[in-house]
Parts: structure tokens; C-alpha cells; sequence
């Protein structure tokens, strides 16, 4: 057992539980009186109108309007209501050279969202520099005040110690164990955390999908580009997400083949094709978004990118689907824009590959916010937290993101 997660029980701690009850009811209720607040938790009337003074305080809840009466009659009762825009957080997707930040609202909404690029060979010191800008500029769009936000989030690819906040390995950094949060503490007044990018992907499928229920489930998180061409599995399980015993869970280490790759053995098809015949001189030019427009166009070329790439990512975690049986794959990264025809193809893949009884269960789905799933994946493992009952958050984080 982790002394770590335990937190010893008194009057502040049972009260922060309470709290974070009703603020959970409220917001799944989007709209609920007083007397169902204690019908419902259990609580005396009482405890809840002493709780929801305490949240409104605090500026999380509001009342909105009045409820109807009863059959029997009498006062009509008080509403309440989460205010999403109260508290926020950021969110940032680091990879070599770009990195993407949004900021979003207690609902995960995202407000804001800014990107950049830069040279894959600066060292980690230019790195922070130019992504600490990237957040002071989103700030400054968004025009929120720095007290409102709860934390920042980052995800990168690696194998991440979300325990210790660092970075056991990953393409960024050369140094094993880098305390990569250090930098952004020192320079903004907000706690920092950090995740592995497809398990931050995975977190933010459940909030995208989170009147569906996925349980239990596999996001895929794709990251395809004229020099990259890689895949990550985040594993949900019970609703939490599953870290494996060295948080390497996911990590199969499958490399996909780069878009100039798969192009440049179609480079003969080119020449005849409405759209691509443009790059037909110089296949390093596409970008994903230019297979994604012609794909809704049901270019030919386009479509056969698609099923040759689902082919081999089918292949690729069939397996690993085997052994989980999941209950949903979501399809994560600029390569859920394509839709339905790119689903089509990891289904045909990996089908016969699985007994009937396992694909017969299985919901494919495109996670919604494409290429932005990871930065907001990053902000809504913050939401997470802050929603989440205090006894099971690491005490690190609970100092930290506790309701106030």
C-alpha cells in the first residue's frame, strides 16, 4: 500500500470530501436545489446549506433561479449551478519542434489555444524559454488573471513519472529523470504538472465522451508528419488510467511509416492525380492536412493512404487489443479528421484478428478534438484532479489543487 495516496482522516478532510461531493452533483446535475443536494448525498440539510454557502464563497457555484414547488406547496427552492468559467487550466502537447497550448474552463471547454514551432535541436533550456512565451502570450489572449488557474499540464512523448512529476525518458531530454517542472514553477505562480502524451489523450477522451461511459478503453494516439511517424496506447481501466509498474504501459515502441515514406513509393501515381500531381516534384511538402482535404473528397490517393496506414496500425495492436478486450478504441490526432474511412481500415485489420466475442463489443470511435487532444488531455488531467475525492489523489497533487 502507497502511504502516499492515504490521507489521514480528521474534521478538514472529511469537510474537503463533502465538498467535493456536492461541487460533483452539482456539476452532473447542471442544475439542483438544496433539499435533492441532501436527498441525494445522504447529508442533513443542514451540512449541504453550510457547504454550498462555503462553495459559493469560494465563487465555484451560483445560484440559478428557482426550482417548482411541491405537491404539497410552500417556498419555491433555491438552483445551483457550477460556474465553468471560474477556474481554469492550461494545457500544453510539447514535441520536437511544436508545441500547442489551450486553456480551458471547469466544463473542458477550451477557450483559447495557441501553436508554435521552432527548431528540433534547441536544448532544453531554449526549449522552456520558448514554450514559457507560448503560455505568457495565451494568458494575455485569454485575459484571465493567473489566480483563476488551477495548473498547467504538460504531456510529451515518454515514459513519465507522474508520481515524482519527471521525465524517466523521452525524445526532449538526454537527462534520465529530468524534474522537468522546475523551469515553469520558477516563472509562473501556478502548480505544474506533467504526463505522457498518449495517456493524456486517453484522459481526455473521457471527458469528450464522458455521457458515454467509456470504462473501459484504448485511445490510439497517432502522430503522423513528413519526418514522424510513431503510435502510443493509452489503457483506461475502470475509469482510471492504467500506468503499468515503470509508468510504461502503452509504450509498444511501433514506428509507423513518415507521410514522405509512404509517398514517395507512390510518387508514380502522382503525376495523373487532380490534387497531388502539385507535389509530385517534391513529396516532403505534404502535410497531413493535404491528405485529410483530399480524403473528403474521396480522392483516390488519399483513401489509399488511408487503408495502407490503418492496415499496418491494425496490425500492429491487434494483439494488444486481444489481450485487453476493451470495450472502445478511440482514434486519437490530426489523423481523426479523416473519418469514418480511416476507422473502416484499422477495423478490417484488426477483426481478423480477434475471436468474435471480443469484436463483436468493441466501438470505434474519433476522438473530437483531433490534433488538440493531447493539450487538452494535458489541462483535463488538472480537472481530474480537481474534482476527484481527496482520500484517492497523490498528497503531492492534493496540496496543490485543492478546492479554494
Amino acid at each position: 500500500m502507497n502511504d502516499n495516496n492515504l490521507q489521514t482522516g480528521n474534521h478538514q478532510l472529511v469537510r474537503s470530501i463533502n465538498e467535493v461531493i456536492v461541487l460533483n452533483f452539482i456539476r452532473s446535475h447542471k442544475l439542483i436545489s438544496g433539499a435533492e443536494l441532501a436527498k441525494k448525498t445522504g447529508m442533513r440539510p443542514s451540512t449541504i446549506s453550510s457547504l454550498v454557502k462555503q462553495l459559493k464563497a469560494k465563487g465555484l457555484i451560483a445560484i440559478s433561479g428557482k426550482g417548482q414547488s411541491t405537491t404539497r406547496g410552500g417556498k419555491r427552492p433555491t438552483l445551483w449551478r457550477l460556474k465553468y468559467n471560474s477556474r481554469f487550466v492550461i494545457g500544453v502537447d510539447l514535441e520536437l519542434g511544436e508545441s500547442t497550448a489551450v486553456c480551458m474552463n471547469l466544463r473542458g471547454d477550451i477557450i483559447e489555444r495557441l501553436s508554435i514551432s521552432f527548431p528540433r535541436d534547441l536544448n532544453i533550456e531554449q526549449l522552456n524559454e520558448k514554450v514559457g512565451d507560448l503560455i505568457e502570450n495565451l494568458l494575455i489572449n485569454s485575459k484571465i488573471k493567473s489566480e483563476q488557474i488551477l495548473g498547467l499540464g504538460f504531456a510529451v512523448p515518454g515514459i513519465i513519472d507522474t508520481t515524482e512529476n519527471k521525465i524517466i525518458m523521452s525524445s526532449l531530454v538526454s537527462e534520465w529523470g529530468y524534474c522537468f517542472s522546475e523551469y515553469y514553477k520558477n516563472r509562473f505562480s501556478f502548480p505544474c504538472f506533467i504526463e505522457n502524451n498518449a495517456n493524456a489523450a486517453a484522459i481526455s477522451s473521457k471527458w469528450a465522451f464522458g455521457s458515454e461511459n467509456l470504462n473501459h478503453f484504448l485511445t490510439i494516439l497517432i502522430e503522423l508528419s513528413p519526418i514522424v511517424g510513431g503510435l502510443g496506447v493509452g489503457i483506461v481501466l475502470n475509469n482510471e488510467v492504467y500506468y503499468g509498474t515503470s509508468f510504461s504501459s502503452g509504450e509498444l515502441d511501433i514506428h509507423l511509416p513518415t507521410i514522405t515514406d509512404v509517398f514517395s513509393q507512390m510518387r508514380y501515381k502522382l503525376t495523373s492525380d487532380s490534387y497531388f500531381s502539385n507535389f509530385k516534384n517534391d513529396v516532403t511538402k505534404i502535410q497531413l492536412n493535404d491528405i485529410i482535404f483530399a480524403g473528403k473528397n474521396n480522392n483516390e490517393i488519399a483513401l489509399h493512404y488511408y487503408n495502407r496506414l490503418g492496415t499496418i496500425i491494425g496490425n500492429s495492436i491487434s494483439n494488444a487489443v486481444a489481450f485487453f478486450n476493451p470495450g472502445h478504441i478511440v482514434i486519437a490526432g490530426g489523423i481523426s479528421e479523416a473519418g469514418e474511412n480511416f476507422i473502416q481500415a484499422i477495423k478490417s485489420s484488426i477483426s481478423p484478428n480477434l475471436l468474435d466475442v471480443t469484436q463483436r463489443v468493441i466501438s470505434y470511435k474519433l476522438h473530437p478534438f483531433g490534433s488538440d487532444a493531447v493539450a487538452h488531455g494535458a489541462g483535463a488531467c488538472l480537472l481530474d484532479d480537481f474534482f476527484r475525492m481527496p482520500v484517492t489523489m497523490q498528497k503531492s497533487r492534493l496540496d496543490q489543487l485543492s478546492i479554494s
